[in-house]
């Protein structure tokens, strides 16, 4: 199994228990002599700190994959999709968004190499920033690319990620009921693909966007999300959750 696998399916422990696998998981593949660069361990860890709701640790070690990151293309998707996680999360959409460009520019020409479904992530928070600021031209750009590589991949993972994606693409083009069709087949996908902490994500973006139209819906997912942070210990997540139900 390799390393990018092992922490995939890490997430769907909770993140306390994911963090301990992970740590072994390093250990032993370094101790084995497989080829583990010193940039992937410490992605993968800011990766999951920020995760579990410490944007402290996940900024050191996210620091530390960028100080050693090489010309891979894994090498620079992985540390700039995390970073850019994580300015989403510090509100420094400006900043996010000029990571994600990084990614985007680093696997276009190779967007099947080493981690499509990275790939897809990333395509999926830019077509939710250009929907919001534009150019709506180019937020549609970024679904189409992020629906075809889930098709290539046939991946319930990377399907749902192109539907949350089109849903933001909906919404920002005032198609109100196709951005919720979009969400829930989305929801649905990362049911099957057995990713709660990303499902939990998508209920969270879709509470907000039935907010003004159906507060009782908007409420109902909220809590869904809420029940699957606190199972996963992803404590940021579940007090921002709690804060908008409160």
């Amino acid at each position: 199994m390799s390393c990018e696998n092992t922490v995939i399916s890490v997430w769907r422990r909770p993140a306390a228990l994911a963090l301990e696998k992970t740590g072994k998981a390093f250990e032993m593949q370094e101790r084995l002599g497989f080829r583990l660069t010193a940039f992937t361990a410490e992605a993968w860890r800011g990766l999951l700190h920020l995760g579990i709701g410490d944007p402290e640790q996940a900024e050191k070690y996210l620091q530390l994959a960028l100080a050693k990151q090489d010309p891979k293309i894994s090498s620079i998707v992985e540390t700039n999709l995390g970073l850019g996680v994580l300015r989403l999360e510090q509100g420094r959409e400006k900043e996010a968004k000029a990571h994600f460009e990084t990614c985007l520019n680093a696997f276009k020409a190779a967007e099947f190499s080493t981690s499509p479904l990275l790939h897809a992530e990333t395509l999926l928070h830019l077509t939710r920033i250009y929907a919001k600021r534009g150019p709506l031209e180019e937020a549609r750009r970024m679904y189409e690319w992020a629906k075809r590589i889930g098709e290539t991949l046939k991946s319930d993972a990377g399907l749902a990620m192109a539907f949350q994606a089109e849903a933001n693409l909906l919404l920002a083009g005032g198609d109100q009921k196709g951005a919720e069709e979009a969400y829930l087949t989305s929801l649905d996908l990362w049911e099957k693909a057995g990713w709660p902490y990303y499902r939990a994500k998508a209920l969270f973006a879709y509470s907000e966007a039935l907010e003004q139209m159906n507060s009782e819906e908007s409420r109902k997912r909220l809590e869904q999300a809420a029940a699957i942070f606190k199972k996963l210990g992803a404590r940021r997540d579940l007090e921002r959750t709690q804060f908008k139900l409160r």
